[in-house]
């Protein structure tokens, strides 16, 4: 009986095994995908800070000596969390987790802008790329947002499964089994 169990607990953690890679890869590719558009953001800022500081100021939300903190902070918290996350895995929960909180905030303050009827670029990618405030630019932000909580979410749930498949791999070689025996 204790050998039909391993054997059981083995197939059950390889089909674990598998569905943990998965999981990993997703969250992984995802991660990667959201630090390119972090960079990219970022990158085209910085090029050019004058023209982000007026798309800044277009908003109208913020006084003149806030819009220039914004301006020097918000593509240095963009071009950081970026690289974090392509660069640095076991920072990406860390770094999803504030994507959350930064497209979050550009979702609501495009909400906001929509709302109050002004007609203005969005200035997510500097001044090179027009793309006026809407729905397509809102739910992008949104989109991201919501991939960076799900993303987070996933890697924890991944790490999870990983450390599963290995308290039954380690159960089905030493004979052990997770399995209830009859």
């Amino acid at each position: 009986m204790l050998q039909s169990t391993a054997a059981v607990s083995e197939s059950g953690s390889r089909s674990m095994e598998s569905n943990a890679a998965t999981s990993k890869w997703y969250y992984r590719a995802a991660a990667l995908v959201i630090g390119a558009v972090l960079v990219r953001s970022s990158v085209s800022h910085l090029e050019n800070s004058y023209a982000f500081l007026a798309s800044i100021y277009a908003y109208d939300l913020v006084g003149s000596r806030v819009g220039v903190v914004l301006a020097m902070l918000i593509p240095s918290i963009q071009l950081t969390l970026g690289l974090m996350l392509i660069l640095f895995p076991k920072l990406r929960r860390f770094s999803l987790n504030w994507c959350v909180v930064l497209f979050g905030s550009f979702t609501v303050v495009q909400l906001i802008t929509l709302a109050r009827g002004l007609n203005i670029d969005c200035g997510c990618f500097g001044s090179s790329l027009q793309n006026p405030i809407g729905w397509g630019s809102i739910m992008f932000a949104a989109a991201l947002c919501a991939t960076s909580l799900v993303g987070s979410a996933g890697l924890v749930e991944a790490g999870r499964e990983t450390v599963s498949v290995q308290v039954v791999q380690r159960n089905a070689k030493s004979g052990n089994s997770l399995v209830p025996q009859h």
